[in-house]
């Protein structure tokens, strides 16, 4: 079933890198046309990514490291399968961003690109996330890595699960929580709801679309692998 992509994001007093590149290796079950990490490096946005399984990053991410990191595990969903351009997560001028999810309505360019270009066309980016809930409806699930925070997005109606983990020295956030299972749940991300992490301990909404519709996509317990993540 060649639906699913697998998310995963980090802060962490610790070096972020080997704890991401386990963690995509939990969550390869949800993708593996391609795979990709994001992450800080003397003050900039760096990103690494390719087509094949998790394990064809582990020479580059060697000498990398970074509290902060998110990562990405791809089936191509909306366009050719063989394009590492596609692969995520997709570098801008002031953010790196990774998305579980179709937009099934995109002309011209696959959906991860046009969700970026959306948010580019903004100054402030907690605005065009804010915008983006109230303008496009679904179905994503988005991690926005900028030099000092990443932020948490999912659409109003909550379709794709993802799930904030906490533990002594990280907050994380992930498609599964087997991705990081040395971490204790805090909450299910709600529907339309855009969470700031700020540092390995500090979170908060910021944000939260005002509606109780949610729907979800049944066939995300094909996927679970974790028994005590149940919806």
């Amino acid at each position: 079933m060649y639906e699913k992509c697998g998310i995963f994001g980090i802060i962490s007093k610790q070096n972020t890198i080997p704890i991401l590149l386990n963690g995509l290796k939990n969550l390869q079950h949800r993708g593996q046309d391609g795979c990709g990490i994001g992450y800080i490096e003397n003050n900039e946005l760096c990103n690494i990514k390719k087509l094949g399984l998790v394990s064809v990053l582990e020479n580059d991410i060697q000498n990398i490291t970074s509290n902060m990191s998110i990562g990405h595990v791809r089936y191509a969903t909306s366009s050719k399968k063989q394009c590492c351009d596609e692969v995520q997560p997709l570098l801008s001028k002031n953010f790196l961003i990774v998305h579980n999810g179709n937009i099934p309505f995109c002309k011209h360019v696959y959906d991860t690109a046009y969700l970026r270009n959306f948010i580019e066309t903004y100054e402030n980016i907690e605005d065009a996330l804010i915008q983006l809930i109230n303008t496009i409806s679904g179905v994503y699930n988005l991690l926005i890595l900028t030099k000092d925070s990443i932020y948490v997005v999912k659409d109003r109606y909550g379709f794709r699960p993802l799930c904030l983990l906490q533990n002594s020295h990280s907050i994380s956030v992930m498609s599964e929580n087997v991705a990081y299972s040395e971490s204790k749940i805090i909450k299910e991300v709600e529907a339309g709801e855009i969470i700031k992490i700020s540092d390995y301990n500090t979170y908060s909404t910021i944000y939260k679309f005002n509606h109780n519709q949610q729907k979800f996509c049944i066939f995300e317990n094909i996927y679970y692998e974790f028994t005590e993540y149940k919806f």
